[in-house]
Protein backbone atom coordinates (compact mmCIF):
# COMPACT_ATOMS: atom_id res chain seq x y z
CA UNK A 1 0.00 0.00 0.00
CA UNK A 2 1.72 3.66 -0.97
CA UNK A 3 2.33 5.48 1.99
CA UNK A 4 4.56 8.63 3.11
CA UNK A 5 6.89 5.63 4.47
CA UNK A 6 6.92 3.87 0.80
CA UNK A 7 7.81 7.36 -0.98
CA UNK A 8 10.63 8.20 1.52
CA UNK A 9 12.27 4.77 1.31
CA UNK A 10 12.11 5.33 -2.22
CA UNK A 11 13.85 8.69 -2.24
CA UNK A 12 16.45 7.44 0.18
CA UNK A 13 17.45 4.39 -1.75
CA UNK A 14 17.74 6.24 -4.97
CA UNK A 15 20.01 8.62 -2.48
CA UNK A 16 17.91 11.84 -3.18
CA UNK A 17 18.07 11.84 0.42
CA UNK A 18 21.12 11.61 1.82
CA UNK A 19 20.91 12.68 5.46
CA UNK A 20 18.68 11.05 8.47
CA UNK A 21 17.63 14.37 9.35
CA UNK A 22 15.70 15.18 6.16
CA UNK A 23 15.10 11.80 5.83
CA UNK A 24 13.17 11.87 9.40
CA UNK A 25 11.17 15.36 8.68
CA UNK A 26 9.89 13.86 5.20
CA UNK A 27 8.49 10.88 7.06
CA UNK A 28 7.29 12.99 9.42
CA UNK A 29 5.38 15.80 6.89
CA UNK A 30 2.70 13.27 5.36
CA UNK A 31 2.53 14.83 1.42
CA UNK A 32 -1.10 13.73 0.91
CA UNK A 33 -2.46 15.96 3.72
CA UNK A 34 -1.36 18.57 0.94
CA UNK A 35 -2.59 17.13 -1.73
CA UNK A 36 -6.50 17.81 -2.84
CA UNK A 37 -8.81 15.83 -0.70
CA UNK A 38 -9.57 13.49 -4.16
CA UNK A 39 -6.64 12.58 -4.87
CA UNK A 40 -5.96 8.99 -4.52
CA UNK A 41 -2.96 7.77 -2.45
CA UNK A 42 -1.60 6.02 -5.14
CA UNK A 43 -0.62 9.56 -6.89
CA UNK A 44 -0.29 11.11 -3.63
CA UNK A 45 2.46 9.31 -2.61
CA UNK A 46 4.26 8.97 -6.55
CA UNK A 47 7.27 10.79 -6.83
CA UNK A 48 5.53 12.74 -9.38
CA UNK A 49 3.90 16.59 -9.30
CA UNK A 50 0.47 17.03 -8.99
CA UNK A 51 -1.84 19.93 -9.31
CA UNK A 52 -3.08 21.60 -6.39
CA UNK A 53 -5.37 24.46 -7.91
CA UNK A 54 -5.07 27.79 -9.76
CA UNK A 55 -3.30 26.03 -12.62
CA UNK A 56 -0.43 25.43 -9.97
CA UNK A 57 1.04 21.95 -8.95
CA UNK A 58 3.08 20.59 -5.56
CA UNK A 59 6.15 19.62 -6.74
CA UNK A 60 7.32 16.42 -7.41
CA UNK A 61 9.03 15.02 -4.30
CA UNK A 62 12.66 14.11 -5.46
CA UNK A 63 12.66 17.95 -6.44
CA UNK A 64 11.78 18.70 -2.76
CA UNK A 65 13.87 16.23 -1.71
CA UNK A 66 16.82 17.42 -3.60
CA UNK A 67 15.95 21.51 -2.83
CA UNK A 68 15.85 20.08 1.14
CA UNK A 69 19.46 18.59 0.92
CA UNK A 70 20.85 21.56 -0.69
CA UNK A 71 19.10 24.05 2.07
CA UNK A 72 20.42 21.71 5.27
CA UNK A 73 23.82 22.80 6.05
CA UNK A 74 23.01 27.22 5.59
CA UNK A 75 20.07 26.09 8.39
CA UNK A 76 22.35 23.42 10.23
CA UNK A 77 25.51 25.99 10.87
CA UNK A 78 26.10 29.36 12.28
CA UNK A 79 23.56 30.83 15.08
CA UNK A 80 20.56 29.33 16.65
CA UNK A 81 17.94 32.05 14.90
CA UNK A 82 16.98 31.15 11.53
CA UNK A 83 14.73 33.17 8.59
CA UNK A 84 13.42 30.81 5.75
CA UNK A 85 11.83 32.26 3.08
CA UNK A 86 9.45 29.75 1.08
CA UNK A 87 8.31 31.83 -2.27
CA UNK A 88 5.41 30.11 -4.13
CA UNK A 89 4.92 28.35 -0.94
CA UNK A 90 1.37 26.78 -2.36
CA UNK A 91 -0.04 23.57 -0.51
CA UNK A 92 2.46 24.80 2.18
CA UNK A 93 4.33 21.27 2.44
CA UNK A 94 7.61 22.32 1.97
CA UNK A 95 6.95 25.44 4.30
CA UNK A 96 6.00 22.96 6.88
CA UNK A 97 8.56 20.78 6.18
CA UNK A 98 11.52 23.63 6.71
CA UNK A 99 10.06 24.42 9.87
CA UNK A 100 9.92 20.20 10.77
CA UNK A 101 13.72 20.82 9.95
CA UNK A 102 14.39 24.14 11.94
CA UNK A 103 12.90 22.25 14.79
CA UNK A 104 15.07 18.78 14.22
CA UNK A 105 17.96 21.11 14.18
CA UNK A 106 16.95 22.61 17.37
CA UNK A 107 16.84 26.20 15.88
CA UNK A 108 14.28 29.25 16.36
CA UNK A 109 13.44 31.86 13.96
CA UNK A 110 10.72 31.28 11.62
CA UNK A 111 9.85 30.26 7.83
CA UNK A 112 8.18 32.53 5.25
CA UNK A 113 5.61 31.67 3.32
CA UNK A 114 4.40 33.51 0.22
CA UNK A 115 2.22 32.58 -2.52
CA UNK A 116 0.33 34.53 -4.87
CA UNK A 117 -3.34 33.50 -4.81
CA UNK A 118 -4.95 33.96 -1.54
CA UNK A 119 -7.26 30.64 -1.90
CA UNK A 120 -4.28 28.86 -1.92
CA UNK A 121 -2.20 30.48 0.68
CA UNK A 122 -5.50 29.92 3.31
CA UNK A 123 -5.61 26.28 2.54
CA UNK A 124 -2.11 26.33 2.95
CA UNK A 125 -2.70 26.88 6.57
CA UNK A 126 -5.24 24.48 6.73
CA UNK A 127 -3.11 21.56 5.32
CA UNK A 128 -0.57 22.56 8.58
CA UNK A 129 -2.96 23.43 11.04
CA UNK A 130 -4.65 19.57 10.11
CA UNK A 131 -1.22 17.81 9.60
CA UNK A 132 1.24 19.65 11.88
CA UNK A 133 -0.51 22.17 14.03
CA UNK A 134 2.76 22.31 16.78
CA UNK A 135 4.74 24.12 13.73
CA UNK A 136 2.38 26.98 13.40
CA UNK A 137 4.66 28.73 15.40
CA UNK A 138 7.50 28.44 13.12
CA UNK A 139 5.28 29.44 10.22
CA UNK A 140 3.69 32.81 8.69
CA UNK A 141 2.31 32.55 5.53
CA UNK A 142 1.37 35.30 3.07
CA UNK A 143 -0.55 35.96 -0.01
CA UNK A 144 0.47 38.61 -2.54
CA UNK A 145 3.62 39.93 -4.02
CA UNK A 146 6.90 38.22 -2.85
CA UNK A 147 7.26 41.20 -0.33
CA UNK A 148 3.98 41.35 0.97
CA UNK A 149 3.33 40.34 5.08
CA UNK A 150 7.63 39.91 4.89
CA UNK A 151 10.17 42.29 6.29
CA UNK A 152 12.98 42.72 3.53
CA UNK A 153 16.10 40.81 3.44
CA UNK A 154 18.28 38.99 6.35
CA UNK A 155 16.84 35.41 5.26
CA UNK A 156 19.53 32.24 5.83
CA UNK A 157 17.80 30.42 3.12
CA UNK A 158 15.57 31.41 0.04
CA UNK A 159 13.64 28.62 -1.73
CA UNK A 160 11.63 29.32 -4.72
CA UNK A 161 8.73 27.08 -6.10
CA UNK A 162 8.58 28.63 -9.63
CA UNK A 163 10.41 29.31 -12.51
CA UNK A 164 11.90 33.19 -12.65
CA UNK A 165 12.67 34.23 -16.26
CA UNK A 166 15.51 35.67 -14.64
CA UNK A 167 17.84 35.55 -11.61
CA UNK A 168 15.55 38.25 -9.22
CA UNK A 169 17.73 40.55 -8.19
CA UNK A 170 16.14 41.78 -4.63
CA UNK A 171 15.58 37.77 -3.73
CA UNK A 172 19.86 37.85 -3.93
CA UNK A 173 20.05 41.44 -1.92
CA UNK A 174 17.61 39.75 0.66
CA UNK A 175 20.35 36.49 1.32
CA UNK A 176 22.19 36.71 4.69
CA UNK A 177 25.86 36.53 4.04
CA UNK A 178 26.45 33.17 4.07
CA UNK A 179 23.33 32.68 3.10
CA UNK A 180 21.89 29.83 -0.27
CA UNK A 181 19.07 30.16 -2.29
CA UNK A 182 17.60 27.34 -4.84
CA UNK A 183 15.65 28.38 -7.68
CA UNK A 184 14.17 27.75 -11.28
CA UNK A 185 15.59 29.97 -13.95
CA UNK A 186 14.18 30.20 -17.22
CA UNK A 187 11.06 31.30 -19.50
CA UNK A 188 8.54 28.93 -20.14
CA UNK A 189 9.73 28.53 -24.01
CA UNK A 190 13.13 28.35 -22.51
CA UNK A 191 15.72 25.80 -20.98
CA UNK A 192 15.07 25.93 -17.38
CA UNK A 193 17.80 25.17 -14.89
CA UNK A 194 17.72 24.43 -11.18
CA UNK A 195 20.24 27.45 -9.67
CA UNK A 196 21.91 28.10 -6.70
CA UNK A 197 23.35 30.97 -5.26
CA UNK A 198 25.59 31.51 -1.90
CA UNK A 199 26.04 34.87 -0.45
CA UNK A 200 29.46 34.48 0.74
CA UNK A 201 31.16 35.83 3.82
CA UNK A 202 32.81 38.76 1.86
CA UNK A 203 29.47 39.96 0.03
CA UNK A 204 29.76 38.46 -2.88
CA UNK A 205 27.59 36.19 -4.79
CA UNK A 206 28.68 32.20 -6.16
CA UNK A 207 26.16 30.75 -8.85
CA UNK A 208 26.21 26.95 -9.91
CA UNK A 209 23.65 25.68 -12.08
CA UNK A 210 22.69 22.19 -11.19
CA UNK A 211 20.06 20.62 -13.36
CA UNK A 212 17.66 21.17 -16.18
CA UNK A 213 14.28 21.33 -14.46
CA UNK A 214 10.11 22.38 -15.73
CA UNK A 215 8.29 24.81 -13.28
CA UNK A 216 5.39 26.60 -13.58
CA UNK A 217 6.07 30.68 -13.96
CA UNK A 218 7.00 32.92 -11.02
CA UNK A 219 4.27 35.41 -11.91
CA UNK A 220 2.74 38.70 -10.33
CA UNK A 221 -0.26 38.35 -8.48
CA UNK A 222 -3.04 39.29 -11.08
CA UNK A 223 -0.75 38.88 -13.97
CA UNK A 224 0.29 36.00 -16.10
CA UNK A 225 3.58 37.47 -17.29
CA UNK A 226 6.38 36.12 -16.27
CA UNK A 227 7.85 37.91 -12.93
CA UNK A 228 10.74 40.00 -14.36
CA UNK A 229 12.72 41.81 -11.68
Amino acid sequence: MPSQNTLVDHLVSSRTIKSPVVEKVFRRIDRKLFCPADLPASYAYQDSPAGIGCNQTISAPHMHATCMELCKEYIEKGGDEKRVLDVGSGSGYLTATFAALLVELGKTGKVYGVEKYPELAKQSVKNIQSACPDLMPYINITSGNVWEGVDEGGFDVIHVGAAAAKLPEVLVTALNKGGRMVIPVGGQNDVQVMQVVVRLEDGSIKKQDLMAVRYVPLTRPGEDDLYLY
